[in-house]
């Protein structure tokens, strides 16, 4: 069931105890939601992947769109068709330099056998052979979540509506520190969504269908 943003709000507008919006408007409260979503997919990437076709450029270098955040997986070749084709390997950039280290230079495919990811420039990704740039692959991407108009559903998976919740809580209490406890109540609800969040991590990979291959093998 999708859930609304007006849904969340009225649950913290009764926490609050403020439900006729007077000391938090609720286009305030409509902000902290935007908010809470895209720091949500800063913390846990995952929730807002999506899985598309990219289409390389020449070279090495490569890039998701625009709307991309973090590249999280690349998959395998596609035909510019979107037909399924060889797998690409993750490896080393370290391996890769040593064994090849004109790798950059070497001569240019349709087909990538393996991608270079570096975490300090999680927009891009690097493949080897060089694309010839005819290449598409199939790619896991981040994407910033869309923004919630009044009124309208969440952009990010309804199990994280309470997150949401807690982060507004968080925000609103931020504001009002001059009152009693209310300092004490803002980092209490940003501890509780980062735990919960850092929960759903250790669960997601704990019942990831990729353990049962390790278990198996």
């Amino acid at each position: 069931m999708a859930i609304s943003s007006n849904d969340i709000i009225g649950r913290a507008q009764t926490v609050l105890q403020d439900t006729s919006a007077t000391r938090w408007p609720t286009t305030e409260l409509l902000s902290w939601l935007n908010d809470g979503q895209r720091e949500i997919c800063l913390l846990k990437p995952s929730v807002s992947a999506t899985n598309q076709s990219v289409a390389l450029v020449a070279g090495t270098k490569q890039s998701i769109p625009a709307v991309g955040l973090q590249v999280l997986r690349v998959i395998r070749n596609l035909t510019a068709a979107g037909a399924g084709g060889k797998v690409v390997r993750i490896i080393s950039r370290d391996v890769l330099d040593t064994r090849q280290p004109m790798w950059h230079t070497a001569t240019s495919t349709t087909v990538a056998d393996h991608y270079v990811f570096d975490e300090l420039d999680p927009r891009t990704f690097y493949v080897y052979p060089p694309n010839d740039g005819t290449g598409h692959i199939e790619t896991v991407y981040a994407v910033e979540p869309a923004q919630v108009a009044s009124g309208g559903t969440i952009t990010i998976p309804d199990i994280h509506s309470n997150n949401l919740l807690d982060y507004i809580l968080y925000r609103a209490y931020a504001k009002e520190t001059d009152h009693a406890g209310n300092e004490q109540r803002s980092s209490q609800h940003y501890q509780a969504m980062i735990s919960s969040l850092g929960v759903k991590i250790q669960l997601d990979a704990v019942t990831s269908p990729n353990m049962r291959t390790v278990a198996q093998g």
